[in-house]
């Protein structure tokens, strides 16, 4: 009977920390989705364009801007870079700033690999 009830537990554990795992998960992808299409907003915004999230989904966002007038082509390219070379600048720094033992390193790695996507 024992032997039962330690089964069970064993198995309440792993499904309460898949789950909580999945959450968190599901929650950081969503975050990084977000930030990433913002800033696209800020930089074209920046630049002078007229710039909107147009969808946002788990893995997925579209952001819609347009410039008034003619713009030299590189402003298109510095819009469509930003979020990595932001996002790793930004993973660096918690790198750089936070201790060796720190748990925020691990932040900063996984939004190292992010901001490649």
């Amino acid at each position: 009977m024992q032997v039962e009830k330690d089964i069970v537990k064993k198995i309440m554990v792993v499904v309460i920390g898949l789950t909580a795992s999945a959450l968190l998960g599901i929650t950081f992808t969503q975050l990084s989705t977000q930030t990433h299409e913002l800033i696209h907003v800020i930089v074209s915004r920046l630049l002078g364009a007229e710039s909107g999230i147009a969808s946002l989904s788990l893995y997925v966002g579209a952001t819609n801007y347009e410039f008034p007038g003619e713009v030299p082509y590189w402003y298109d390219v510095v819009v469509a870079m930003s979020p990595p070379i932001i996002i790793f600048i930004i993973a660096l720094g918690i790198w750089l700033f936070f201790g060796e033992n720190s748990i925020l390193r691990i932040l900063a790695i996984i939004m190292m690999m992010y901001s490649v996507l």
